[in-house]
């Protein structure tokens, strides 16, 4: 499981568009290659990432959760 935060309220889908958005840049992706596909007015969410095999996709979170323990 993967925490992200956001400041945007959750009206008209600005909180899930802002999370998209927070994902793609951890990831360095491109906003449209993350998508919301499950649990929209839900607290848990699932998205499905484009463009990143499984391998790669573990090698950038790995990568950006130790720059933020440091």
């Amino acid at each position: 499981m993967l925490g992200v935060w956001v400041r945007a309220r959750p009206i008209d889908g600005l909180a899930n568009r802002a999370i998209e958005v927070a994902l793609a840049g951890a990831l360095g992706l491109r906003p449209r290659q993350v998508r919301l596909v499950a649990g929209e007015s839900s607290r848990n969410k699932i998205f499905e990432i484009d463009a990143l095999s499984l391998d790669a996709l573990r090698a950038r979170l790995m990568a950006h959760s130790d720059t933020d323990s440091e």
